[in-house]
């Protein structure tokens, strides 16, 4: 043999092979979670907000938290201000505000929560439009910032 394998030998003990496997599955475990979470990322428990009169509250309550799989979990708030006070301390990551006298309700997101989180809010402001047959506008009051790139779930993607 030669002397060059003689002292990689000499330098591979079994200690630094078996760092050198437990790196390697650790990155393998890595892989293969990454692409488990892009394959079907799923979203559950959103905080949701909702402002409503009384009458349609404790309906839009129950609906919402009432969905298969618990995407949303709602709770009433008093108004408007205080839903938008919610988002931007992350109390709540959405919030449906209805407009008793118009035909047009607001759904406020943060497009910072993430695009799954996105994804799901768009999902509620269509269950919404057509379960009470209203129209959504949703407002963004929180947008990425200059320079970041809003993901596959950008504002165009959002029902109107």
């Amino acid at each position: 043999m030669s002397s060059s394998s003689l002292d990689f030998r000499a330098a591979v003990t079994s200690a630094v092979g078996a760092l050198v496997a437990a790196v390697l599955l650790l990155q393998l475990a890595f892989c293969a979670s990454s692409i488990g979470a892009l394959r079907a990322p799923s979203s559950h428990g959103i905080r949701t907000a909702v402002v409503a009169p009384e009458q349609a509250r404790d309906r839009i309550l129950a609906m919402l938290n009432g969905l298969h799989g618990t995407p949303v979990q709602a709770v009433a708030v008093k108004d408007e201000a205080t839903a938008r006070s919610q988002i931007e301390r992350r109390e709540v990551d959405v919030a449906f505000v209805m407009d008793p006298a118009e035909k047009t309700d607001t759904l406020l997101i943060a497009m910072a929560i993430g695009p799954a989180e996105t994804d799901v809010a768009a999902q509620l402001a269509i269950f919404l439009e057509e379960d009470f047959d209203r129209q959504i506008k949703v407002v963004d009051i929180s947008p990425p910032a200059n320079g970041d790139w809003p993901g596959p779930s950008s504002p165009d993607h959002v029902a109107s």
